[in-house]
């Protein structure tokens, strides 16, 4: 009876962990959220060479940039030196740091660092300003904007599940 509770444990378990594996959103999701919020976007691929499509917003108040690169590979550096801008940006460190090289403990803004294996993610709130930027295999969201416009920002964020 125990090997049998212990198997159903395991295989929920393992149910469990591959259904909450991250899927990207697609471009026609990011285009049509947008569309809903009233939030115009422009078409931008010809600025990233990288970038398999690329849509951005027009806003002094904000920049919501999504993207989907050609590959993980690219996508992975991208988003390793746009997490160098917002530590930059945030005051967490200069933009030329490495990011290994930074103490986060030493700041007193906390950035949220998740990551898995074709994911990650960082999220950082200043008194002025909301930073997030999150890759998924090959796509990558990036938000930058004033502290007023962060929830709205966040609920961007959540809609496409990033």
């Amino acid at each position: 009876m125990k090997n049998i509770k212990l198997l159903s444990i395991i295989v929920l378990t393992l149910i469990i962990l591959t259904g909450c594996s991250k899927k990207p959103a697609s471009m026609k999701d990011f285009a049509n959220l947008m569309k809903d919020k009233n939030i115009s976007i422009y078409d931008v691929t010809d600025i990233y060479g990288y970038a398999k499509k690329a849509y951005k917003t027009d806003s002094e108040d904000y920049q919501v940039l999504f993207v989907e690169s050609k590959n993980l590979k690219d996508m992975q550096g991208v988003f390793l030196d746009e997490v160098k801008n917002i530590y930059g940006f945030s005051g967490i460190a200069t933009k030329s740091s490495d990011i290994e090289d930074i103490d986060k403990d030493s700041s007193e803004i906390q950035p949220n660092v998740q990551s898995g294996k074709s994911w990650g993610r960082v999220e950082i709130e200043t008194e002025d300003n909301y930073y997030y930027v999150s890759y998924i295999e090959n796509t990558m969201l990036l938000i930058i904007g004033n502290k007023d416009n962060a929830n709205m920002l966040k609920e961007i964020k959540n809609a496409m599940k990033y």
